[in-house]
């Protein structure tokens, strides 16, 4: 789900309050969406990269995705439209957080411009047109401190983890395209998740497969190998998740008391 930019809000500032109960509230706050949603997807691939999570320079490297880019870089057409969703998915995230008031990335002057690059960029039809709102650029050092807040956001820093994973997934099948190594990768690649799984909190599990996975040779093996990354994903999540009410319990332990 893509996030929304906030609506603009015309209210006084309020002074934070900087008490260790606060503090503890506003960084849960902050992770809690990530703690409580599971989802596991299984993805095939030919090789798996040994490229540690560098955010500066993955960030470097999505920022200068552009129809140009791809071009002069020889990215294969057939891969174009993946690498430039890249692009725009970290462009719509950045546009959530310096919309957000809440949030020290938080840019007042750029709040105009938000809602009309919203509606630009979830729009498929207008990919021809630049959006109002760009990236920081990485080599102005004008942006270097706008940049760095915005790298020290956790929740921008997990899309960017996110994208530099499927950034890494498509350059390895532009790169076998390219070598002609194997002449089916174009069509293995179209959708590279095969199974999905969401577990919501009131209980619900999604599952979402591949029709492509149905005609895969190895078909049950790879359906064995979701299903047993699920259920240790469960685990690690229900886990997860006594830690933090046990944690909250311990930090405000007169909200126990009467009970």
């Amino acid at each position: 789900m893509l996030d929304r930019p906030p609506k603009k809000q015309t209210h006084k500032h309020q002074k934070r309050d900087g008490s260790p109960a606060n503090v503890f509230l506003q960084s849960l706050a902050g992770v809690l969406p990530e703690i409580t949603a599971l989802e596991v997807s299984t993805i095939v691939v030919e090789e798996i990269t040994p490229n540690k999570f560098i955010p500066r320079q993955v960030y470097r490297e999505l920022y200068s995705i552009s129809p140009n880019f791809l071009e002069n870089t020889g990215i294969h057409p057939s891969f174009s439209d993946r690498y430039l969703q890249l692009h725009r998915t970290l462009l719509l995230k950045y546009i959530s957080l310096v919309a957000d008031p809440k949030l020290f990335i938080y840019t007042p002057e750029l709040v105009e411009a938000v809602n009309e690059s919203y509606q630009l960029l979830i729009n498929h039809d207008n990919d021809s047109k630049e959006s109002t709102l760009q990236l920081p650029d990485p080599k102005d050092s004008r942006e270097a401190e706008h940049l760095e807040q915005l790298l020290g956001n956790a929740s921008f820093l997990r899309c960017l983890r996110k994208l530099g994973e499927l950034k890494a997934i498509l350059d390895q099948g532009n790169y076998r395209l390219q070598q002609k190594l194997d002449p089916s990768i174009e069509e293995m690649l179209t959708e590279v998740i095969y199974a999905r799984t969401v577990v919501q909190l009131d209980g619900d599990v999604l599952n979402s497969y591949n029709k492509k996975l149905f005609q895969h040779p190895q078909q049950q093996a790879i359906l064995q190998v979701h299903q047993e990354g699920v259920t240790a994903s469960q685990h690690h999540w229900q886990g997860l998740l006594a830690f933090v009410i046990d944690l909250a319990q311990r930090s405000f332990p007169g909200a126990n008391r009467g009970k």
